[in-house]
């Protein structure tokens, strides 16, 4: 999509009311690269998912990722240290740790 298109669908400012909502500095980061859809099974995709969170936030469901750090850093030391083969196992290892498996 051209940047004239952006601009008449007031996307930017979109983006910024959707990013001050954002609870941690990976989903504000996560809202800076959204881009409109360009095809049509992405979309009914993303949508089928909007609606199922608008039904459990109706139904009195709360989502907090206030407290979810960005793993970037362990992951890349991880792997800098080879300790895992891929990002997969430093996910697996800390899903496993967490739920403590």
């Amino acid at each position: 999509m051209n940047s004239q298109a952006f601009a008449i669908l007031e996307f930017d400012q979109l983006r910024q009311l959707v990013r001050r909502h954002a609870q941690t500095g990976m989903g504000g980061s996560r809202v800076d690269t959204l881009a409109p859809f360009d095809q049509f099974n992405e979309l009914a995709r993303a949508l089928a998912e909007t609606s199922e969170a608008i039904e459990l936030r109706l139904r009195g469901v709360t989502f907090s990722f206030a407290d979810i750090t960005d793993p970037a850093e362990s992951i890349a030391r991880a792997l800098s240290l080879h300790v895992f083969a891929t990002t997969s196992d430093v996910c697996v290892h800390r899903l496993r740790a967490h739920l403590k498996v």
